[in-house]
């Protein structure tokens, strides 16, 4: 079986080159994104799956399980905003810093305190660079 499926990703492959674009291209995916990577707009950080690079232009999205206030600062805690997440369903609530303004090689630093008044155990951070996807 390796073998046949080996074969017929030979022929798609010079069928390809022929066409000049992929044989099994999805037209419709084509047909929207003209072979142009989408611009990020959200980038999403949460416990379990923390990001450390954001994307100039973006909007970051601070997604916790609970009820919290996001303590944050752009300028290394000169000034510091608190941000109240929502909830927006499937046990998610979310708080959105405005980050969309912010220059390349500027740093979001940010923790929460839980409803209960608990902290959070770490200040995060994250830069933004050209880098990140």
């Amino acid at each position: 079986m390796p073998l046949a499926w080996a074969h017929a990703e030979f022929i798609k492959l010079i069928a390809s080159r022929q066409l000049g674009h992929p044989f099994d291209r999805p037209g419709a995916v084509w047909a929207r994104y003209q072979g142009q990577r989408p611009r990020v707009q959200h980038a999403f950080w949460c416990e379990q799956a923390p990001v450390h690079e954001l994307a100039p232009g973006s909007t970051l999205l601070i997604c916790l399980h609970a009820p919290a206030t996001v303590h944050w600062s752009f300028d290394a805690w000169s000034h510091a905003v608190d941000t109240h997440t929502q909830d927006r369903g499937l046990g998610l609530h979310i708080a959105a810093l405005p980050t969309e303004t912010l220059a390349a090689g500027s740093q979001v630093v940010f923790t929460y305190r839980h409803a209960d008044g608990g902290w959070a155990e770490d200040d995060y951070s994250i830069a933004l660079t050209t880098n990140a996807a």
